[in-house]
């Protein structure tokens, strides 16, 4: 009976101090907007770069950190890399199958845009600077995928110093290569807008973003990049989502269809939208989803598709950009279709519990087993 009363304080006591002290411990991104996130599927990690801590548009309100989350392990880890790029905000980043890395290119802080091109290798988890002939010109908020068509990256739109951008670049993967496509027909020039890759259709599909005009024209256009021909048409779609900009979009390649989450409505207003609303490729339709739980009103957040789990995984974002910056993590279960929080929390206080009773069940049975040996 005197060993039980013990084991039992012992567990209570040890167990709240070592979950406080565990949770004192887990390291995770600090909350923050216009970042960055690609999908390893190599390891199924989640890799995120950069983005803003604050609003105050200062030196010390842009980040420059590269950071791991595990997914299985619901593990932030955080990269210590000899050279990365520099503080900024809206880079473009894509994740490059073939040879295995990041490529990132561009983005802005509170006095420079940027249009370097780096590589982060995810073997050895080094950033290396990419130094081309030629590039896009600075640009902040343009959207870089994967073509798997032709094994290239298709670069468009964004944010330049006097304006909006309007062009499509091609990036050469295997000679490492900026080119810029001369055509006649794309979508207006425009930032905040998203882009991704459909396997079914084999070309890229664009929607929304803020045009360049006095007006503060906010679309909700669907453009489609067929990768065959490097051509632009834009496709009209009855009933899409409204109007919207600083979204983002991921393509759930099992169930074809394409998922659209949040985004700024009017810049003048700064009001963010909540809904989520998937493109079935089959019945060429968009749906708002009914969700019993979701992600608050945001925009500026970063969404990536988890192959091996089929879920979206959200990260950070800002509401009203003077007030409320994000650091939270959501799941968007792509065969149910509803929203979950993440709570990085969790794991430490489990493996804490778990390590507590390990602890003491090895007590018990050397205390047991004392009994049993003394002798009479």
């Amino acid at each position: 009976f005197f060993y039980c009363l013990l084991l039992i304080s012992v567990f209570f006591l040890s167990s709240s101090f070592l979950v406080s002290k565990a949770m004192d411990e887990i390291e995770y991104p600090i909350a923050r907007s216009g970042h960055n996130m690609i999908y390893n599927p190599i390891n199924g990690e989640i890799v995120l770069f950069g983005g803003m801590k604050d609003n105050y548009n200062v030196d010390g309100s842009y980040l420059n950190d590269t950071w791991v989350y595990d997914y299985s392990a619901n593990k932030w880890t955080e990269l210590l890399t000899s050279s990365h790029p520099s503080n900024r905000c809206s880079p473009g980043m894509v994740y490059d199958p073939t040879k295995e890395r990041v490529l990132l290119f561009g983005g802005i802080n509170h006095n420079e845009f940027f249009n370097d091109t780096w590589e982060l290798d995810l073997d050895t988890y080094e950033w290396n600077k990419i130094e081309t002939e030629i590039s896009p010109p600075i640009l902040a908020d343009a959207r870089m995928v994967f073509d798997e068509l032709n094994q290239e990256i298709i670069l468009f739109g964004g944010h330049v110093p006097y304006g909006y951008f309007d062009e499509t670049w091609i990036f050469n993967i295997i000679e490492d290569s900026w080119t810029k496509l001369n055509l006649s027909i794309h979508p207006s020039s425009r930032y905040g807008h998203s882009m991704v890759y459909s396997y079914s259709k084999e070309a890229v599909v664009l929607f929304g973003g803020h045009a360049f005009n006095t007006s503060d024209t906010v679309n909700n256009d669907m453009w489609i990049y067929n990768c065959s021909i490097r051509q632009w048409v834009e496709t009209t779609i009855d009933s899409p989502p409204p109007i919207r900009y600083w979204h983002d979009m991921v393509y759930d390649e099992f169930n074809e269809k394409i998922v659209l989450f949040g985004g700024r409505i009017y810049w003048y207003t700064m009001d963010c939208r909540e809904d989520t609303w998937e493109f079935v490729e089959e019945t060429n339709q968009w749906v708002e989803i009914e969700t019993e739980q979701s992600p608050e009103a945001r925009m500026y957040f970063s969404m990536v598709y988890n192959k091996e789990d089929r879920t979206i995984i959200l990260f950070g974002g800002n509401q009203d950009p003077n007030t409320l910056i994000f650091g939270d993590i959501w799941e968007y279960n792509c065969e149910k279709s509803q929203w979950t929080q993440i709570d990085i929390s969790e794991t430490a206080a489990n493996f804490s519990v778990i390590g507590v009773f390990t602890i003491l069940l090895l007590l018990s049975i050397t205390s047991t087993n004392k009994r049993k040996t003394k002798p009479s």
